[in-house]
């Protein structure tokens, strides 16, 4: 026969450190075990007890976890690289954007609503590779999963508040620009091969954007791929985290042209908020298909990529 409060033991094992396990689960285990044969009200009294110190230890381990993924070493480690990625990434993506712009269509007041939205449209998107930056050192500088998870969540919801913020001002930005260039463009720019087409097209996808106002929270969601595309890399070392990315990269785009095909195929056009939807839950897939490979190679033999702990705090098994 069983004990009592083995299969709560073992589930308590798993989910929190060694020591914590030891000093407050331990101790509660055996208490219960030691009283069981006293009736079912006392076993549900000490039930009770140590489900309430298996969330209060939960709760304690997270917060060891999360001063560990910011305590003044992984301020240098890891946080200040993720800062200088991000600003990599902005000045990319102002590159890029600049001349997504139709700067010649706009008068002074669009003009300087189309900086400040194209301002706020790439410090948005930079935060996806730096969140990728971040999960990658914090794995190498040994924080548990946990603490990555918590820390992920952060920057998903502070982002998903940034935006819920900002969104009726860059709305109202982008319907701005939107009437300037729609009013200044003729009505010629629509055919083919008029030098005006690239800037209907770019119109009317602007449109769509202002049409999708139902998932403000979705920017925050998307950064999850990118923290699972880190933490994918972070388990090579050397010429294995090129490989590795090469490889993400390769699924995503067979996951992405398979989602591509089964929509041409089922004759049905997605909404604009369904293709972005569509995007990011491509990037989830594509993080988890990794992970389930990972803990393939994990559970065999021999596997040589995983990385030493090398932190003062280490994943729980």
């Amino acid at each position: 026969m069983t004990a009592h409060g083995t299969w709560l033991a073992a589930v308590a094992r798993r989910l929190l450190h060694r020591d914590t396990f030891e000093t407050m689960v331990s101790p509660a285990v055996a208490d219960l075990q030691a009283e069981s044969s006293q009736g079912w009200r006392r076993r549900c009294r000490h039930y009770a007890g140590l489900s309430f110190v298996l969330g209060w230890g939960l709760v304690v381990d997270l917060r060891a976890d999360v001063i560990a993924a910011f305590d003044v070493d992984a301020r240098r480690t890891v946080w200040l690289r993720a800062v200088c990625w991000y600003l990599a990434a902005l000045v990319l993506d102002a590159w890029i954007k600049d001349g997504d712009v139709p700067w010649h269509l706009l008068d002074a007041p669009a003009r300087q609503a189309a900086l400040v939205s194209s301002a706020l449209t790439v410090a948005f998107a930079a935060t996806a590779p730096a969140t990728a930056v971040a999960v990658f050192y914090l794995r190498r500088h040994g924080v548990s999963i946990r603490g990555i998870a918590a820390v992920t969540l952060l920057i998903v919801a502070a982002t998903s508040a940034c935006w819920l913020a900002i969104g009726p001002y860059f709305d109202s930005l982008s319907m701005q620009i939107y009437q300037r260039v729609d009013s200044a463009l003729p009505a010629t720019s629509r055919e083919l091969g008029n030098p005006g087409y690239r800037w209907s097209i770019w119109l009317d996808l602007l449109g769509d954007r202002l049409r999708d106002t139902g998932t403000p929270w979705r920017h925050g969601v998307s950064l999850l791929g990118w923290a699972l595309l880190g933490f994918v890399l972070a388990k090579g070392r050397g010429w294995r985290v090129a490989a590795r990315l090469a490889g993400f990269v390769a699924t995503w785009l067979v996951l992405a042209f398979s989602v591509l095909l089964f929509s041409v195929y089922s004759a049905q056009a997605p909404s604009t908020a369904a293709q972005r939807w569509r995007d990011v839950l491509v990037m989830l897939a594509t993080g988890l298909v990794w992970l389930l490979l990972e803990q393939r190679r994990k559970e065999s033999p021999g596997d040589s990529s995983a990385v030493p702990s090398g932190g003062r705090m280490t994943a729980i098994p």
